[in-house]
């Protein structure tokens, strides 16, 4: 009888131990599925985020190619001007073959909108070329702590000084003056033809302007 109810609770302790390993082992299972399963969710959220997140309008712009401005849905509102980087003289205005323009879009009351980086696609055998945009930059950022006076003089020029040198590249964001020289500059970057981008130029203390108008 004695032994019959030692051999009972001795079962029954086994019994009970592997129930309770048992649990632990599911507890430790579910804890590691939960784990995984969060940091599945956490990936597959970040994911739809970057697919929702909406492009610039750099990132939507870049590679398009063009004849005219207005062919641009974001640009067929507003007017447009430009110019050729470089001078045609001994073809300085041809890098690695090809050639570049940067185009100035102004919005409809005249304000600065964007500088858009070109290069010269293709031209088709109607003698029209056509525009491969590389770079963008959108000047609102520069101009939004401007006087009105100030926004009023205000313009893209080409013919830039630096150090009283010519440097084709360089484009600045500078007030008119009825001055032969123009010396209110507010930016100036590079239209690097090499590297198909602008570079904002840090120091622009030796940079002035050119007035072609005066």
């Amino acid at each position: 009888m004695v032994i019959n109810k030692i051999m009972k609770n001795y079962i029954l302790y086994v019994v009970l131990g592997f129930t309770l390993l048992s649990c632990k082992t599911d507890k430790k299972s579910t804890s590691s599925d939960l784990a995984n399963t969060v940091v599945i969710d956490s990936i597959k959220a970040e994911s739809i985020e970057e697919q929702e997140k909406p492009k610039s309008l750099k990132e939507k712009l870049i590679g398009k190619i063009y004849r005219k401005a207005y062919e641009i849905p974001e640009f067929e509102k507003y007017s447009s001007g430009g110019f050729l980087i470089g001078s045609t003289f001994n073809n300085e205005h041809i890098v690695n073959g090809k050639e570049y323009t940067v185009k100035i879009i102004n919005g409809i009351n005249d304000e600065l909108l964007y500088l858009v980086l070109n290069e010269v696609h293709t031209v088709n055998n109607d003698g029209k070329a056509r525009f491969k945009i590389i770079d963008l930059i959108e000047l609102g950022e520069f101009t939004q702590n401007l006087t009105q006076e100030q926004m009023d003089k205000l313009d893209i020029f080409s013919d830039v000084l630096l150090n009283n040198e010519r440097a084709p590249e360089l484009i600045a964001l500078a007030e008119y003056e009825e001055a032969e020289v123009l010396t209110k500059v507010h930016k100036v970057w590079r239209a690097n033809r090499k590297t198909g981008k602008f570079e904002e130029v840090k120091d622009i203390s030796g940079i002035t302007v050119v007035n072609e108008d005066f």
